[in-house]
This record gives structure tokens, C-alpha cells and sequence, in this order.
């Protein structure tokens, strides 16, 4: 690592980039533009990660949402066109003949499904909003920000509260938002009856199954108010966490057309969105961005570790052939005492093997060096005896040279 910080290292990339303008222009660009998409690939799909992540904080993503509809098959003497109707008495039925499902949350609305929103008052001022009937496990399935107050609960439904939470913009418009006007324990009218707000909440933008305009209050209140009895308008239904969402919907599909005798082929009797489904397709389209992202990451590395080493290749090309030229007149040559890193990545090849001379190079010493022009250490034996080869001329014959401590020196030629 002290070869970073010698002068010599940093005299020597300097003069292989000024007198390589274009080539490190080249490279600079090649590189850059690597780097650029694989930091704009990694930051997209982080970035649609956690788009994905905050749209669905809070949803069960492993539920299905089911209602009813009209058939499309004559089945078992009844005629095609036939309504179809959810009951309360159906949630007991298919939590016990399918294990997968975990819970099952009903649901009665007005304002969705294409019918009318209900009127609500307060104070004079009237606006239509959608209205709700929940359980308390509707707040699992899509959990809501409270601002104020709470959710319903389980007292809620049993004795059919007139309880009401509502949404941030129908608090704004029935309170003074602006004063921060606490809602809670006071009334809104909803249908000719007065309902206690016990909660607030607010809907993130971009997320969430319902807005700032929807009510909720109890199921059996909602149930009791418009007559419905036990039918649901839809059921939220929620798998367990090791279970397949795909084969639980199928499963659920086939229980109700046995029980409300539809014809099994019939696909128009039960409506269906498979939330679990479609977040499968996102978090494989993820998956599928975050393995670009390393494919592209891994070879812009390579590309760059090719580029860099061709730069090395080329300056030490081009330095061993100056290095050739200055021996040629007898100059001592730059970096010849002490090998820079550029020397130590190009400079490893044999002398006059078979007398092919492949040029003149440096190489560490092992414990000494060598300042003699010519030499170059082979080994050192384990004595006090050492050997060195050294080239006699250009005539092809090889001497060696032994030395002991003492500096005494004794030969014996070898012919080539």
C-alpha cells in the first residue's frame, strides 16, 4: 500500500494521462456511463420498492375481496339471471370447511357498488358521503390513520351502537378543522338518527380502500337501519400467512354455488379481486428489476476492471518499450531501483529462454537488491552461499556467480 503515496507513482499517471488525453477521455466516459445505470437502475427499483411498500402499509395483502352477483347458467330448475346473496350465516360456513382462511371481515355499504351515497347533516350543513357497515376486522384487512378517537369494536357491534367514524374531509366540513375542534362525543345526523363520533381517520394519499369521504359505523346498526337482515353486500377474506390465496378463492367460489345451487361452470355468480394475486405479480415484477439491477451492476464492474487493466497493459507496454530505447544508450531507466505497481502488473517475464530474448524487466529482490546493470537475482539458498545469473554478452554463454559473506566471488561458465 506505500506505493500510493510515493511521488513516483502519481509522477507516473500523470504523464501516462496527459499524454493519453483521448483514451482517458474515452474511458472516463465508458466508466461514468456504466456507473450512471447501475445507480439509475438500483435507484429505480429501491425507489419502486418502496413505493409498493408504503401503498401497501397496512392492507392484508393476502385477501380476497367477494360479493355477489346474478348467475349466467341455468342450474337445478332456476333460471339464468338469478340475484345471488351473501349471508352472515355463510362467514361460520366457510371458515370451517376451508382451514386456509384465517378471518373473514363482512361488509354493507351505500355509495359503493354504483348505488347513492347517504345524506348526513350537522349544524345546517348537509353533503352525501359514502356509509359503511364494518366489523372490527375491518380495520385489519385496511388499517386507517386515526386522528382523533378510535375504531369500532366488539361492543359496537353487539349492541348496536349508534357510533360513527368518519373521514378527514367529512370532519372538515362538519368542524372547525382549523381551530383543531376536538369531534369526539359530539353528533352528526345520518338518516334521520343521531350517531356519536368516536373516531377520525385520515387516508394516505395514493393508498388505502377507501377516502376521507367515507363513514363507517357498526354492521348490526347499518343492518338494522335499512332492513337488510343477514345479507352482506361482500365479505373481505383474509388467508393464513402459509396458505395459497389462489387455490383459498377457488375453494370459496365452490362452496357458495354448491349452497346457493349455481351451476359450478358458471364464473359470473361471484365476483372476486384477488388482492394476494395481484401483489405477487408486483413483488415478481420487483424481483425481476432487482436482478437487472445486478446483472447490470455486475458486468459495468467487469467492463470497468477490463478498461482499467487495458490502461495498465498499455502504459506498461509503452514504458518497457521507452525503458528498451534508454537501455539502449546506456541510461538508467525510470523506476529501475525501485518496480512502481505498473512494473509489478506487466513486468514478470523469463530472460533468454531458449534464446529468445524477451527484453530487459525489474523484479523485486528477495531480502536485497540488486544495483548491478545486468543482474538479477534467481535464488538464495538456505547457506550462506548464494547464486545470481547473469548474461555475458549477447554471445549466448551464462556465467554464475557465487558469493559468500565475506564478498568473495567465484565463477563457472555455462554455454547455452
Amino acid at each position: 500500500m506505500n506505493i500510493i503515496f510515493k511521488k513516483d507513482t502519481w509522477q507516473e499517471i500523470y504523464y501516462s494521462l496527459r499524454n493519453n488525453k483521448l483514451r482517458t477521455f474515452l474511458t472516463m466516459i465508458g466508466v461514468g456511463w456504466g456507473m450512471f445505470l447501475y445507480v439509475s437502475l438500483l435507484g429505480a427499483a429501491k425507489g419502486m420498492e418502496n413505493g409498493f411498500d408504503k401503498l401497501f402499509s397496512g392492507f392484508a395483502t393476502n385477501s380476497i375481496f367477494l360479493w355477489a352477483q346474478n348467475t349466467s347458467i341455468p342450474y337445478d330448475g332456476f333460471p339464468k339471471g338469478r340475484q345471488v346473496h351473501l349471508k352472515l350465516a355463510d362467514i361460520d360456513m366457510l371458515k370451517r370447511k376451508i382451514p386456509e382462511i384465517d378471518y373473514i371481515s363482512p361488509q354493507n355499504s351505500r355509495g359503493n357498488f354504483g348505488n347513492a351515497g347517504e345524506q348526513m347533516s350537522k349544524n345546517g350543513k348537509s353533503a352525501t358521503y359514502t356509509l359503511n357497515g364494518d366489523y372490527p376486522l375491518g380495520n385489519k384487512i385496511s388499517e386507517k390513520k386515526l386522528i382523533f378517537g378510535r375504531y369500532l369494536n366488539d361492543a359496537d357491534i353487539s349492541g348496536n351502537k349508534n357510533v360513527v367514524v368518519i373521514g378527514e374531509e367529512v370532519y372538515k366540513n362538519f368542524f372547525d378543522a382549523k381551530k383543531n375542534e376536538n369531534p369526539l362525543g359530539k353528533s352528526i345526523n345520518i338518516k334521520g338518527i343521531f350517531f356519536n363520533v368516536i373516531g377520525v381517520f385520515r387516508v394516505k394519499k395514493g393508498g388505502g380502500l377507501e377516502n376521507d369521504q367515507t363513514v363507517f359505523i357498526p354492521l348490526s346498526t347499518f343492518t338494522k337501519m335499512y332492513n337488510n337482515g343477514d345479507n352482506v353486500d361482500f365479505f373481505a377474506i383474509v388467508s393464513k400467512p402459509n396458505a395459497d390465496v389462489n387455490n383459498v378463492e377457488t375453494k370459496v367460489k365452490q362452496q357458495l354455488k354448491s349452497k346457493n345451487n349455481v351451476s359450478p361452470d358458471d364464473t359470473n355468480a361471484f365476483g372476486t379481486f384477488n388482492l394476494g394475486k395481484e401483489f405477487k405479480k408486483l413483488t415478481g415484477f420487483l424481483t425481476g428489476m432487482q436482478l437487472l439491477t445486478i446483472i447490470v451492476g455486475t458486468l459495468t464492474i467487469l467492463a470497468g476492471v477490463i478498461a482499467i487493466s487495458n490502461i495498465l497493459l498499455i502504459t506498461v507496454k509503452e514504458r518497457n518499450q521507452g525503458n528498451r530505447d534508454q537501455k539502449s544508450f546506456g541510461r538508467k531507466t525510470f523506476g529501475s531501483k525501485k518496480p512502481d505497481f505498473a512494473g509489478k502488473c506487466g513486468d514478470h517475464a523469463f530472460v533468454r529462454i531458449t534464446r529468445v530474448h524477451v527484453g530487459d524487466f525489474c523484479l523485486n529482490d528477495f531480502g536485497y537488491s540488486n544495483q548491478r546493470s545486468g543482474f538479477f537475482p534467481v535464488l538464495q539458498s538456505d547457506g550462506k552461499l548464494r547464486k545470481r545469473f547473469c548474461s555475458d554478452g549477447g554471445n549466448g554463454n551464462f556465467r554464475i556467480n557465487h558469493w559468500d559473506d565475506s564478498g568473495a566471488t567465484s565463477s563457472e561458465n555455462q554455454t547455452n
